[in-house]
């Protein structure tokens, strides 16, 4: 099939060549940009504007297999405290920038505070 439209549009004249390449590039357009995106695109900025009001982004998942939400608070300068989880564990230094802490509350809450009181340790990870 792919050898008789290669044949085809050889024979074509330029115009209806770039006619054709036109449509599959509208076509390409519309499955990338239609459908949901613009909705999808304003959810996002408007979960990126409320990122810049914060300081801190606590994950307390249990299990995270890339961490896309430490990465979007990474790209607004969040400093971010996790649990010692999945590939974050590789993406991530601990104390450099990010706080990785045991699957507890009271070590949640500790490197909180810590952050919150001492301005150097957080000036220094973030």
């Amino acid at each position: 099939m792919l050898k008789i439209v290669n044949r085809l549009y050889g024979l074509l004249p330029v115009f209806v060549q770039n006619f054709g390449i036109s449509l599959y590039g509208w076509k390409w357009h519309k499955r990338r940009f239609g459908g949901i995106y613009q909705e999808e695109f304003t959810g996002f900025k408007t979960r990126e504007s409320c990122m810049h009001v914060h300081d801190i982004l606590i994950s307390t998942t249990l299990n995270e297999s890339f961490g896309v939400a430490v990465i979007e608070a990474a790209a607004c300068d969040l400093l971010t405290v996790s649990n010692n989880v999945g590939e974050l564990l590789y993406l991530w230094s601990n104390d450099k920038n990010i706080l990785l802490c045991i699957n507890n509350a009271i070590a949640f809450s500790q490197a909180i505070v810590c952050l919150m009181e001492d301005n150097e340790k957080y000036r220094e990870i973030v």
